[in-house]
Order: C-alpha cells, then sequence, then structure tokens
C-alpha cells in the first residue's frame, strides 16, 4: 500500500458537485449578461450561496473546461 492519500481517480462527492454546478451556473450568468471574466468571477464568488475564494471559482472554471464535466 502506498503511503499518502488515497487516489479518487476523478470521483467528486455528490455535495462537491453541487457546489461546482452552482458555482459555474452564476459564472455563466453574469457572462451572459456581458460582464468581463474578472466581475463573473467575483459575482460567482459572492451568488453562489457557498463560501467561496475567487481562486475556487477558478478552479471550478478550470475543471470544467479542461474535462468537460459541467
Amino acid at each position: 500500500m502506498r503511503a499518502g492519500r488515497p487516489r479518487k481517480n476523478g470521483r467528486k462527492s455528490p455535495s462537491h458537485f453541487l457546489r461546482s454546478l452552482a458555482i459555474y451556473k452564476a459564472y455563466r450568468e453574469a457572462r451572459r449578461r456581458g460582464e468581463k471574466h474578472s466581475f463573473a468571477v467575483r459575482e460567482a464568488a459572492q451568488v453562489s450561496g457557498f463560501r467561496v475564494s475567487q481562486t475556487e471559482v477558478k478552479r471550478v472554471l478550470a475543471d470544467s473546461r479542461r474535462a468537460g464535466n459541467l
């Protein structure tokens, strides 16, 4: 057995997935209204209903674009 954190093989818990979905939705709504990227990131961090940093919003966006998850 290897030392360290066990691998999840890309799986996310349902709560983490729902949080990511809410963040992504808030970002996309801001972009559809014509907001710039930086403002949409700030708005998604505030409006999503979760305590989320702007860095976490960027991680969610990168993850969704990389894997086509959302």
